[in-house]
């Protein structure tokens, strides 16, 4: 667990900071920066979704940072199961020495529950009563708590299995914000890239590295199975080793998505579904051709709808149902108990 009491800085702070890339200038990240902003004049509790490595905590932290919500930013990471049975014995223990949990209580500030798909079942009780502890702990106080959580796996789903409590599910989820995987904002990549390479410059006082266009171009057509956090380590080794290499290596070790097909794959030993073969093919091909295009207009989704004559809402589809299933849902989802 952490506690962190850092003073307010803007939203987004000017473009040499992390955020100001963090965010870039695609579509989708924009409009999760409004919303944040938004949600940033409430206490509303907060649920991030998203793959591992899209940087929750750090915008839970940028949340709480801009926040109208004062005090204390405390995380709690849910893999370690202790970690919630303590804090629950915290909020019971009304006698025992100053803990983080009495200070977010008595002085406010943000709750951040990192990993929540972590939880085994008498740990999600044990979180749902304190939660409840947490709200009355704040309606009788004079210092607002938000409770911000994340999530890297789909808890509706795990609630229609029985493994995630349904009521635990609604007391978290009243604000939903799903970040987008890297490989959905290419465009975002290049900024991304350039920090890091002048952050770790910087701090090893090595020359930075040129990155050729070439290599820029892989960067942005990789899938990027560990998002940012695996493109920091990526440029990270770049400006210690000084070589492109090791973005060859990196790109080398990517998995072709499951649904690109080639000739070679066809098994004539047996009858074979011509109008499933078909279908496969025709996928992978608009695929290729939709990248191709992205990357001529600049990864603008409008301008290269413009350019392939369909409608932006069709493109949207295609991109979901082609290469990035289940990555598309940005917007806040409002949930009624």
């Amino acid at each position: 667990m952490a506690l962190l009491n850092p003073q307010n800085r803007p939203f987004v702070a000017p473009s040499t900071s992390f955020a100001s890339v963090f965010f870039g200038k695609t579509t989708t990240m924009q409009q999760v920066r409004r919303d944040l902003e938004l949600l940033s004049e409430t206490d509303l509790p907060v649920l991030l979704c998203g793959e591992n490595g899209t940087g929750k905590s750090f915008v839970a932290e940028l949340l709480h940072r801009q926040s109208r919500v004062p005090g204390w930013f405390l995380k709690v990471d849910c893999v370690v199961e202790e970690n919630i049975s303590s804090l629950l014995a915290e909020a019971v223990d009304a006698h025992g020495e100053k803990s983080s949990w009495s200070q977010l209580v008595q002085e406010g500030g943000t709750l951040l529950l990192d990993g929540l798909e972590d939880l085994k079942p008498d740990s999600q009780a044990t979180l749902l009563l304190l939660l409840k502890r947490t709200k009355l702990a704040a309606d009788a106080g004079v210092v607002p708590i938000r409770v911000v959580s994340t999530c890297s796996t789909d808890l509706l789903a795990l609630t229609e299995r029985g493994q995630f409590r349904t009521d635990l599910l609604y007391h978290i989820n009243t604000v939903r914000i799903e970040l987008p995987s890297l490989r959905l904002r290419p465009g975002d990549i290049q900024g991304i890239t350039d920090y890091y390479l002048d952050r770790y410059s910087r701090e090893t006082f090595r020359a930075r590295p040129h990155l050729s266009s070439e290599a820029l171009s892989q960067l942005e057509g990789h899938r990027w199975p560990g998002n940012i956090r695996q493109l920091d380590n990526l440029m990270r080794s770049l400006v210690n080793m000084g070589s492109e290499d090791v973005i060859k290596r990196e790109m080398a070790t990517e998995i072709k998505p499951k649904n690109v097909w080639t000739i070679d794959q066809l098994d004539l030993s047996r009858p074979i579904a011509l109008k499933e073969i078909t279908r496969t093919i025709t996928h992978d091909v608009e695929r290729q051709i939709i990248v191709k295009v992205l990357k001529a207009n600049g990864w603008n989704r409008q301008k290269a709808a413009k350019w392939l004559k369909i409608s932006y809402r069709s493109l949207l589809y295609k991109l979901n149902e082609l290469s990035f299933e289940g990555e598309s849902r940005t917007q806040p989802v409002l949930l009624q108990k």
